[in-house]
């Protein structure tokens, strides 16, 4: 309940009460609750401390993608961008099949401007779009990435949208 409302706080820009409700979060569930507390300071902007959060979470559940995956992040934002690139990664080789995961590493590879491997990611995004379910949310983050807004808007509207400006982009 605590994380639900954290996640609430944070969509409302109430930052302080979204850390304070994820901490309690995890103080009631330390298992479940890793790399929440991470991302919620990320969104907060208190990179220093996501940053200290997260080697904590990764240390406490080394095989945690999600936790790889905010590691990843606050290295980006920390401006250690091939660190942040390398956690992300590791957050998709330990979980493959995972298109968050996936489109995440997109997105930051076009923040970081390697826009040619971030396109790639576009394209096996396609192709898996084409097999299976991919959010469109997941194609909209790669394409924010690339500082492709319209693209990005598109996304959140229609899956084929999202297939097709990929491969058009």
């Amino acid at each position: 309940m605590h994380n639900h409302y954290s996640w609430l706080c944070s969509s409302l820009e109430r930052y302080d009460d979204a850390v304070h409700e994820i901490r309690r979060a995890r103080s009631l569930d330390p298992i479940l609750i890793q790399s929440d507390v991470a991302t919620t300071l990320l969104r907060a902007g208190r990179i220093e401390d996501a940053l200290v959060e997260a080697r904590r979470s990764v240390q406490e559940e080394p095989r945690g993608p999600r936790c790889h995956s905010s590691l990843g992040w606050a290295l980006i934002f920390h401006g250690d961008t091939a660190a942040g690139i390398a956690s992300l990664e590791r957050a998709l080789a330990l979980s493959p099949d995972s298109t968050l995961f996936l489109s995440q590493l997109g997105e930051a590879c076009g923040i970081t401007g390697n826009v040619e491997r971030a396109r790639q990611i576009l394209g096996q995004l396609s192709d898996r779009a084409m097999r299976e379910f991919v959010s469109p949310y997941h194609f909209a983050y790669a394409h924010a990435g690339l500082d492709e807004a319209d693209a990005a808007i598109d996304c959140s509207s229609a899956l084929s949208n999202c297939a097709q400006a990929a491969y058009t982009g």
